[in-house]
């Protein structure tokens, strides 16, 4: 039976000869088991939460809808001889959604979000031992572009600033526990804490990711793109809706999302402005008072502010759903 040191001690050997089963693996008949995933295949398999580009969700991908998966998830089920829904389902057992999964899987992804750079060194081995026996980027693509890197900043995972946020998370944390000892599986109050709080910023950061390049990186209020300057947080996504008070379904939704500046961000966030189901862009009634008095607000709030929101062509616009939500229960003109 595997253990969790079983995948934190991964060495580059052991991954080598993993690799060897695996490639000489054939594909299972229909009906029947297919093998247990082996430490590589599962080290990868949680690549996928950080992957921005193809963002992989597994929650969108299942049954009927498992072809429309990213290229990604057919390409690993392809090399490792599984079907793509193997791979979008060890996902949810990683971060807790299929309950009846392993313990030692969501020790695994509880002990990777607290420790990012363990879990890339891991990536790395597993790739470094799969170029050994052979597998090139073709069958096995560096879908966190880490093979010529140097540092890994560039994988620092969203925060979540809602001052909501540690309340929905024990609640979240409290049903996991609940559903995990219906399968006799007894976790902590921190364990299951830290899996949801790891499991809501991964989420948040493949919805982020898609969110920004839906927008093309620019902000959707004003039109500043500073490509020239990307990793600078000068482009924020967040969500309309917001997060703790959406489903988790919304949650991950980007039609739920926009791309701002951090000034638009902040002003669209407080309800200084808000977008109709036009994609209209209005200022409340206080931000047009400081425009007419104040030259700073003014500058960037004025004719600097698009009268629509800009959302590039061929992309679907946010859901009017989210807007006019915000707009009642945001927006400082329609607040009681």
């Amino acid at each position: 039976m595997a253990s969790l040191s079983d995948y934190l001690d991964l060495s580059e050997t052991g991954a080598a000869s993993q690799w060897q089963s695996i490639v000489q693996r054939r594909m299972p008949p229909p009906g029947k088991r297919q093998v247990n995933f082996t430490p590589v295949e599962t080290v990868l398999c949680y690549g996928l939460f950080l992957s921005d580009d193809p963002v992989v969700d597994p929650h969108r991908y299942g049954g009927q809808t498992i072809y429309t998966a990213p290229r990604l998830v057919h390409d690993l089920a392809a090399l490792f001889k599984r079907r793509p829904s193997s791979i979008t389902s060890k996902m949810m057992n990683l971060n807790g959604s299929r309950v009846n999964g392993a313990k030692y899987e969501v020790e695994f992804f509880m002990n990777m979000g607290t420790d990012i750079v363990r879990f890339l060194d891991l990536y790395g081995t597993a790739l470094r031992a799969a170029r050994r026996m052979g597998i090139g980027a073709r069958r096995l693509p560096d879908f966190l572009r880490l093979e010529q890197a140097t540092e890994y900043s560039m994988l620092g995972l969203e925060d979540l600033a809602d001052s909501r946020f540690d309340e929905m998370i024990e609640q979240e944390a409290a049903q996991l526990r609940a559903a995990k000892l219906r399968y006799n599986q007894e976790l902590s109050s921190a364990e299951t804490t830290r899996i949801v709080q790891h499991r809501a910023r991964v989420g948040h950061k493949a919805f982020a990711t898609e969110v920004l390049r839906r927008f093309d990186h620019t902000c959707g209020f004003c039109g500043m793109a500073p490509r020239s300057l990307q990793g600078n947080r000068l482009i924020v996504a967040s969500h309309i809706k917001p997060w703790a008070d959406s489903s988790n379904r919304e949650r991950r939704d980007p039609r739920n999302g926009v791309a701002a500046c951090p000034t638009h961000d902040a002003a669209f966030d407080k309800g200084l402005i808000t977008v109709n189901g036009g994609l209209r862009v209005h200022r409340s009634r206080r931000l047009r008072t400081s425009i007419e008095a104040d030259t700073g607000v003014e500058h960037n709030f004025g004719e600097s502010l698009r009268d629509a929101l800009i959302v590039p062509s061929g992309v679907e616009p946010p859901r009017s759903a989210y807007l006019h939500w915000h707009h009642e229960h945001i927006y400082q003109d329609s607040l009681r």
